[in-house]
């Protein structure tokens, strides 16, 4: 970069520069506030545990996140489905999806794994699982985090 001629000469000095450019990949990615900040924000409006929400601002986000907050735990992801998921989390372990997911591989999930991913419709099968049967399994397994997907 060029700091000489028509600039200010006495900011951005190349140090703040130099961390900015660092700092791009995030800075890019992220909201003005700290993510902290804007899940409890978020929480107060929703009259809900902060621990309980993250904000994202679109899709651009939500992927590069997951592989965040899911890192170092065992994630199920059907198989086939969007070709992200299998990206984000290289060593998840599948479950079929042909089309169809039958309930027994769903009740059997939680024992292997720490999060299930359920895609609804599931892309490309179509196949879509009923919301109840969904707040059911939830409800019968609450030490698996259940990341649905719709």
């Amino acid at each position: 970069m060029d700091f000489s001629g028509d600039h200010n000469h006495y900011f951005p000095t190349k140090t703040v520069m130099t961390a900015m450019c660092h700092a791009f990949p995030e800075l890019l990615s992220s909201y003005g506030s700290h993510q902290q900040t804007l899940n409890k924000k978020l929480s107060r409006f929703l009259d809900c545990n902060h621990t309980h929400i993250h904000l994202l601002h679109g899709v651009s986000q939500v992927f590069p996140t997951l592989r965040k907050l899911f890192e170092g735990r065992t994630v199920a992801i059907p198989s086939p489905t969007l070709a992200e998921y299998s990206r984000i989390f290289p060593d998840a372990i599948t479950y079929s999806d042909s089309p169809g997911i039958s309930d027994a591989d769903l009740e059997h999930l939680p024992e292997e794994a720490d999060v299930v991913v359920i895609v609804n419709p599931n892309t490309p099968t179509g196949t879509t699982l009923s919301s109840a049967g969904l707040y059911s399994l939830a409800q019968r397994n609450p030490n698996t985090t259940f990341l649905v997907d719709e």
